[in-house]
């Protein structure tokens, strides 16, 4: 699934490839329960996104069905996230020196938690 989505060629709309993303049926077929939360996940330093950021989420929106939802998360509440179900990494996160560090590990904690895509 994973190749899939990133061999779609340049510019392609789920109009032109169907049934890759916006038809993934995140079950298990055997038992009907659900294996991918249909979370988008997105982290941004804040809630407030500058033009050329939005119309990317804009086009999440529009491009995902009904029944997925989109969290951003900003820089505050992924710290507080880690905190209040990861507080034995706390002193690893804030201690990162670079942002990316931090993005990264709250990626997989975050997963972990809740899942979806991020």
């Amino acid at each position: 699934w994973v190749k899939a989505v990133n061999a779609l060629p340049e510019g392609s709309t789920k109009h032109e490839m169907p049934g890759v993303f916006w038809d993934f049926n995140a079950t298990n077929t055997t038992s009907g329960e659900q294996v991918i939360p249909r979370i988008l996940h997105q982290t941004y330093k804040s809630h407030v996104l500058p033009e050329t950021l939005a119309k990317y989420r804009d086009s999440w929106n529009a491009t995902l069905p009904a029944n997925w939802t989109i969290w951003l998360w900003t820089d505050e509440e992924m710290r507080q996230f880690v905190a209040d179900h990861y507080p034995w990494f706390l002193e690893t996160y804030d201690g990162y020196d670079a942002k990316v560090k931090r993005f990264d590990s709250f990626r997989i904690f975050c997963l972990h938690r809740y899942g979806g895509v991020y």
